[in-house]
């Protein structure tokens, strides 16, 4: 495989550097990534690769960078599902992901591509990746390889018997993000998380809920399926509101949290210093739902972990 230009619909990764030194052992890999529509630059794909895996233990083996205007459009997942393809070319089985403690969008971005969270690292100040805003993070990993079947183990959380709420058997570090299957198959249709609302300016902009929908199983309800499923998992809890942050013009999202209840809560404009104003748009509409207190629905979620 040509790794060194590739691209799939919506952009191109074009390699910049190929350096390998003798000194550090580290082969580093830099893509500038454009946008196929435009043919603009919006940012820059970082790989590294080395004999020692615990060389990028704090600072990953991959590294996205989005220029500015770019930023929270969905290109982050997209140039990771390509650089997939460069990763599996070098012969990577699995990556090391990591993110700054306290980054919940970088988190969450990580926890969409279907990066698992392993633990939380303390840099330490002789570490090359150590920085006044780089002293702890979030470390996951993603598996390109699958090794092992016990890899595939999960555990269902909650069921309708046409969707599962699942987490990774072991997984002590979910997070409260779950992987949506179907029911009973080993078909992967999307994820939903939620947050237990303790970070205030993380809910005020990011709302206390998410989800994801693989782009194929579009038009099935099966996000507003899984927010349904998630209510019992929130109550147990002892969360019984979900707000959800959306963009006005998202009109699926909107008419799916609409069906589950929810209810406009306000319009909250983006302040231009945040760093989600550079979506399209500068105004978010907050909708609100009380999930209330049914001692039936919260005997409803099994829980295994």
């Amino acid at each position: 495989m040509d790794i060194t230009n590739i691209k799939n619909d919506d952009i191109t990764l074009k390699i910049v550097v190929n350096d390998a030194t003798d000194i550090t052992k580290i082969h580093h890999y830099v893509y500038y990534v454009y946008d196929n529509k435009t043919n603009e630059k919006i940012g820059e794909l970082m790989i590294y690769k080395s004999d020692n895996p615990n060389e990028f233990l704090y600072c990953g083996n991959v590294g996205i960078e989005l220029y500015e205007n770019y930023r929270y459009k969905g290109y982050a997942s997209k140039i990771f599902e390509l650089a997939k393809e460069v990763l599996v070319a070098l012969g990577f089985n699995e990556v090391i992901l990591t993110c700054e403690v306290g980054n919940k969008a970088s988190f969450r971005s990580m926890q969409k591509v279907g990066a698992r969270f392993l633990c939380t690292k303390d840099v330490p100040k002789d570490n090359f990746a150590y920085a006044d805003n780089f002293k702890q993070v979030n470390v996951f990993k993603y598996v390109l390889a699958k090794k092992k079947e016990a890899e595939n183990e999960r555990l269902t959380v909650v069921t309708d018997h046409e969707i599962d709420l699942t987490v990774p058997k072991g997984s002590e570090g979910h997070n409260n993000v779950f992987d949506i299957y179907l029911h009973n198959t080993d078909e992967l249709i999307g994820i939903i998380w939620y947050d237990n609302g303790s970070d205030k300016e993380f809910t005020k902009y990011y709302g206390n809920v998410g989800y994801e929908i693989k782009e194929k199983y579009n038009g099935n309800y099966y996000a507003l399926k899984a927010l349904k499923l998630l209510k019992n998992i929130m109550l147990n809890d002892d969360i019984k509101t979900m707000i959800f942050n959306i963009l006005p013009e998202n009109i699926a999202s909107r008419k799916t949290v609409e069906k589950l209840g929810a209810r406009i809560l306000c319009y909250r404009p983006v302040p231009k210093k945040h760093k989600l104003y550079n979506i399209e748009g500068d105004l978010l509409v907050i909708y609100k739902f009380e999930i209330g207190d049914d001692e039936n629905e919260r005997n409803k979620t099994q829980h295994h972990l």
